[in-house]
């Protein structure tokens, strides 16, 4: 059976903002990659810094406030629960008595927890298999009869362990700190559990992923494997986004503010991506009457892959998207307008207002055009006289 270690509970900022429940637990330790998706799933916005909160945590014993735990950064939670994971069981069950000392009562910060862990401190305690001070004395009775004063029995001597060790009595024996604990961890995380940054760039980059317009054989065939995979990804997301925008713009029964979402979801992934998302979809519905004929007509002029991998699933009621491809649909429109007032290229309108003014053509001045028409000349013909041959002056 797989044992449990330590979890976190992770929110966007606007759901912890409100009060909501809304969040998904993770398992630590983990990858960056499943970060960035289960972040990706919530909805959450680069454009936060960063674009979660960990409201929650949940470990498999007691003795360690959770605020310790919350006060600490994403890699340091990541870091102690690699190490709680690597603990064999009966590590597990001598840290479950340590804890019980009250030995990070007073500590502030998930380093704390982390320095107990290392081996060194763990071994500064002593756990006896006893579960009360007769059984205690009776202990050392065994193994050091001339330890207890003939005026004492061994229950005596038992509580003045106690008393003089500041020693407690768990479930798993008696256990007190035999020596102080040494300073292991100097609160810099190894690059092996940092992996708050890279996910939040793999959040960051669906933006800017390009959209594979071919099949996933096509990609196998010529190479462009990764190409396909990385757009699919970015497909899965954007569509996870819109279900989530959707569902946040429901405000009363039926009524949907899609304007909001669209703008959302489009802030997030680009136009194109949304334009490419919303269009397979809708082919993929198979002729569906819930889609408007003018939604279907627009989604014809894409040329959408016959592929069952492009990440185009959308959760939501299909009418509820019809609604929300005439919201993206009014946004090209507009997206489209404002390019044309500002793009310095009228021959690169795609959405962006980026793309520098052609080069003007460098037309070549009278006298090079004269120099290149005497080149033109032809020799004259063997045995005839040259014949006049007019020069355009300009």
């Amino acid at each position: 059976m797989e044992k449990e270690g330590l979890s976190i509970f992770i929110q966007t900022p606007e759901e912890n903002a409100k009060g909501s429940g809304a969040g998904k637990w993770l398992e630590l330790p983990t990858g960056a990659g499943k970060l960035a998706d289960l972040l990706r799933g919530l909805g959450a916005d680069s454009g936060w810094e960063p674009p979660y909160v960990i409201s929650s945590v949940k470990l498999p014993f007691e003795g360690v406030e959770d605020a310790m735990l919350l006060s600490a950064s994403l890699d340091e939670l990541n870091m102690l629960g690699n190490y709680l994971n690597s603990l064999e069981d009966f590590e597990i069950s001598n840290l479950q008595a340590i804890l019980q000392t009250g030995v990070l009562a007073e500590s502030r910060g998930a380093g704390d927890f982390i320095n107990l862990l290392y081996e060194d401190n763990m071994n500064a305690f002593n756990i006896i298999d006893a579960s009360d001070a007769a059984a205690l004395g009776e202990y050392w009775a065994r193994e050091v009869p001339e330890a207890i004063p003939e005026c004492m029995t061994p229950e005596e001597y038992g509580r003045q362990c106690v008393a003089e060790e500041k020693g407690v009595f768990t479930e798993w024996g008696y256990v007190y700190q035999r020596m102080a604990l040494s300073r292991e961890y100097d609160g810099a995380v190894p690059i092996e559990y940092r992996i708050a940054e890279d996910a939040l760039a793999n959040l960051r980059s669906m933006a800017s992923v390009p959209v594979y317009p071919h099949t996933r054989e096509y990609a196998q065939q010529n190479g462009e494997w990764e190409a396909h995979h990385r757009s699919r990804k970015a497909n899965e997301a954007c569509a996870q986004a819109i279900d989530k925008a959707i569902n946040d713009s429901h405000y009363d029964t039926f009524h949907y503010d899609l304007k909001t979402a669209a703008r959302t979801v489009i802030e997030q992934f680009g136009i194109e991506r949304v334009n490419w998302l919303l269009a397979g979809c809708i082919h993929n519905s198979h002729n569906d009457g819930r889609y408007s004929r003018s939604n279907q007509a627009w989604a014809e002029g894409f040329q959408i892959p016959g592929d069952r991998h492009g990440g185009f699933f959308i959760n939501a009621h299909p009418c509820v998207i019809d609604g929300f491809v005439d919201k993206v649909r009014e946004a090209n429109n507009h997206l489209q307008a404002a390019e044309m007032s500002t793009e310095q290229n009228y021959n690169m309108i795609d959405g962006r207002i980026n793309n520098l003014p052609p080069e003007p053509e460098q037309r070549p001045s009278a006298t090079a055009r004269l120099e290149a028409a005497k080149r033109e000349v032809k020799p004259p013909a063997p045995g005839g006289a040259p014949k006049d041959k007019a020069l355009e002056r300009n």
